[in-house]
């Protein structure tokens, strides 16, 4: 990517899911919001002006991406620089936070050049783990179509690491090469314009208090590197990267 990328803009709350009966977007508000509002923030639908309040809440997050798309494109006219909007599926997708927090991804997105709706997929050794990831690839593509503009350019990012053998003693035996393959195919079959494999090196983002002052960037142009995972992210698997590799090679020929 040789642009921008606005990652986790829409902040998550307590843990939900896209199909849950309450929203899962948390966010805070002061004098500056109750000043522009001139009225009492309501704080769930029952209170008196909650419709106006969302509509006007809606109005901020796009003029965010309005000003904000703006603003680099008149320090960076460089059309080839790419603007991205993308935030985890369970986010991006969930039609409850327009009540939380009053966002219309939709509406937000369309000011960017490409939107996305990003996973996190658990795998194992059963033959259709695969697969399972592959559909729920197919699926989080067909909702982020009916929300934003079907002429949108696109992006998919998942996680090609398994979160449950991240912390586990041990080489990672999953994602398979295969199994990402699948993932990858789903994805392109859906109509995205880039896909992203997230987790290609990831540094040990545990740190103790007693720890932090070696390890918190300074003000110097270096800063410390952090340890590792051995063996869980795929600059460190050698053995599915050179499959892996020459099959991703291959999609520049499509």
């Amino acid at each position: 990517m040789a642009g921008y990328v606005f990652d986790d803009s829409f902040l998550p709350g307590p843990v939900g899911t896209m199909d849950g009966p309450e929203g899962t977007g948390v966010i805070s508000y002061g004098d500056y919001e109750r000043r522009r509002f001139a009225a009492d923030l309501p704080t769930n639908p029952s209170d008196s002006h909650w419709n106006e309040w969302v509509k006007v809440r809606e109005g901020w997050w796009e003029d965010w991406s309005r000003d904000t798309v703006g603003f680099i494109r008149e320090a960076d006219p460089n059309p080839r620089h790419e603007i991205y909007l993308e935030d985890p599926a369970d986010d991006a997708l969930n039609p409850n936070l327009r009540n939380t927090i009053g966002l219309d991804f939709g509406r937000v997105a369309r000011h960017f050049d490409f939107v996305g709706a990003y996973t996190t997929f658990s795998y194992d050794s059963s033959p259709d783990s695969g697969m399972k990831a592959a559909r729920a690839t197919r699926d989080i593509l067909s909702k982020l179509r009916e929300v934003v503009d079907p002429k949108k350019a696109t992006i998919y990012t998942f996680w090609v690491a398994n979160p449950a053998e991240e912390l586990q003693p041990g080489p990672a035996k999953y994602p398979t090469a295969d199994q990402i393959r699948l993932i990858c195919e789903a994805a392109l079959r859906s109509g995205i314009q880039h896909l992203d494999m997230y987790g290609f090196r990831i540094g040990d983002y545990r740190v103790s208090a007693k720890d932090f002052p070696k390890v918190a960037p300074g003000s110097g142009l270096t800063y410390p590197l952090t340890g590792k995972f051995p063996q869980k992210f795929l600059w460190d698997r050698p053995e599915i990267l050179d499959s892996l590799g020459n099959y991703l090679r291959s999609l520049n020929a499509r």
